[in-house]
This record gives structure tokens, sequence and C-alpha cells, in this order.
């Protein structure tokens, strides 16, 4: 899969891909996109001190990955970070990302993230333990459940296999009762389906340049 960088509107990087049409964040800003959908919506739904089981599909850039990262450390409870990406970027991509100087952070810590074992938890931080898996979603056998689902692949006109019922399932299933799952995308049918699987669906503010979000939870 060929990928170019493309500068977004609150200066953070993101990828295009050529032949998607499809970029992997918001060309109106890649860092506000994410800390809006899956910090602020979803990993701060719960309370700073419980342990949390965090499924992200589509782990892409890392960017949601190093914004909880960063976000552990002001937590007590431990987030088991589980990352699905089935087709992971290289080290050398990841070297090119601007997310270290925009985040002002450590860039040595986001390569990390990269540069981790496949298939293996990893302790990142006292907070945060990480299990990157490279797989599709089709693939994938759950053995536990999650208090929070990032939902994170591209668009459902460019991946619609991603958005079927089957998959809504698969992940629905997997959360447990209060969990939530959060995405960016707030299309009617996306709604209806969630509804339909016994999830209750808000429609939430979405990040700049996005009129709406969702957020449903078991």
């Amino acid at each position: 899969m060929k990928r170019q960088i493309v500068t977004t509107s609150d200066g953070s990087h993101s990828l295009y891909v050529p032949e998607l049409d499809e970029h992997y964040h918001s060309t109106h800003g890649a860092v506000q996109e994410a800390r809006h959908v899956f910090i602020a919506m979803g990993l701060d739904y719960f309370p700073a001190d419980q342990d949390l089981r965090l499924l992200e599909v589509g782990l892409g850039t890392g960017l949601n990955l190093w914004l909880t990262l960063m976000a552990s450390a002001q937590r007590k409870g431990k987030i088991h970070y589980h990352g699905i990406e089935a087709f992971p970027l290289t080290l050398e991509e990841a070297q090119a990302l601007n997310y270290p100087e925009v985040l002002q952070q450590p860039r040595e810590i986001f390569l990390q993230l990269h540069a981790t074992a496949w298939e293996t938890p990893v302790d990142l931080a006292p907070q945060l333990e990480l299990l990157k898996q490279k797989a599709l979603l089709q693939d994938v056998e759950f053995t536990q459940t999650y208090d929070i689902v990032y939902f994170d692949a591209f668009a459902p006109n460019r991946q619609p296999e991603m958005w079927k019922m089957a998959m809504l399932q698969k992940m629905c299933e997997a959360l447990k009762p209060g969990g939530v799952w959060v995405t960016y995308c707030a299309k009617g049918q996306l709604r209806r389906d969630l509804k339909a699987l016994g999830l209750q669906v808000e429609r939430l503010p979405g990040p700049p340049g996005k009129r709406e979000m969702i957020r449903a939870t078991k």
C-alpha cells in the first residue's frame, strides 16, 4: 500500500492512500480529531482510577495510541491496549511523521511504539501495556472483552467491508457491559445498525470540520 505524507490544518501530519483516495485522519487536523474522538469522548468517559481494556481497530500511524499513552500518565488505573493493524507503517514512515514536534514529546518514545514486537505484550509505561496484532479484523478471534473500542477504519465508502453488520456485531460482542465504542463516523446507517445490535447510540459534537461523531454504549 503506497502512502504519502500530507499536512493537515492543525499542522500535524496524516497519510494519504492514492489507491483508495483516502486519508488516515481528518484533513482539518489529525491531532485535533484524534484527541476529540478517541481521548475526550472515549478514554475520558471512564474514571481515572479504573483499569481498562482498550481495543483499537486501525492502529495506523499510532497517533491514537500515543495520545492514550500520554493520557495514561494522569491516570491511576492501568490501560491494557490491544491494537489491530493489517498494514503496519514501516519504521521509516513513522520517522517521517511530525507528531513529536507538534505534541512536544520525545521522538524516541513515538518510534518505540512502532518498533515494539508484534503479538507480544509490552509495558510501555507503568499505566499502559501494549499488544500489537498484525491482522485483519475479520481474522481476529477475541479471547477477552473490552471497556473501550476505538474504531478508526477508513470511511464506509472507502472500506465498506469494515462497516458491515457482521464486523459491528463482532466488536459489539467483544464489548463489556457498560463499554463504549467510538468512531469519527456519524452516518445514519451506522447508527441504525448499532441500535439494532442493542447499543445505546449518542450523536456527539464532532471534531473541527465535522458536525457529529458517534459513541455507542453497551
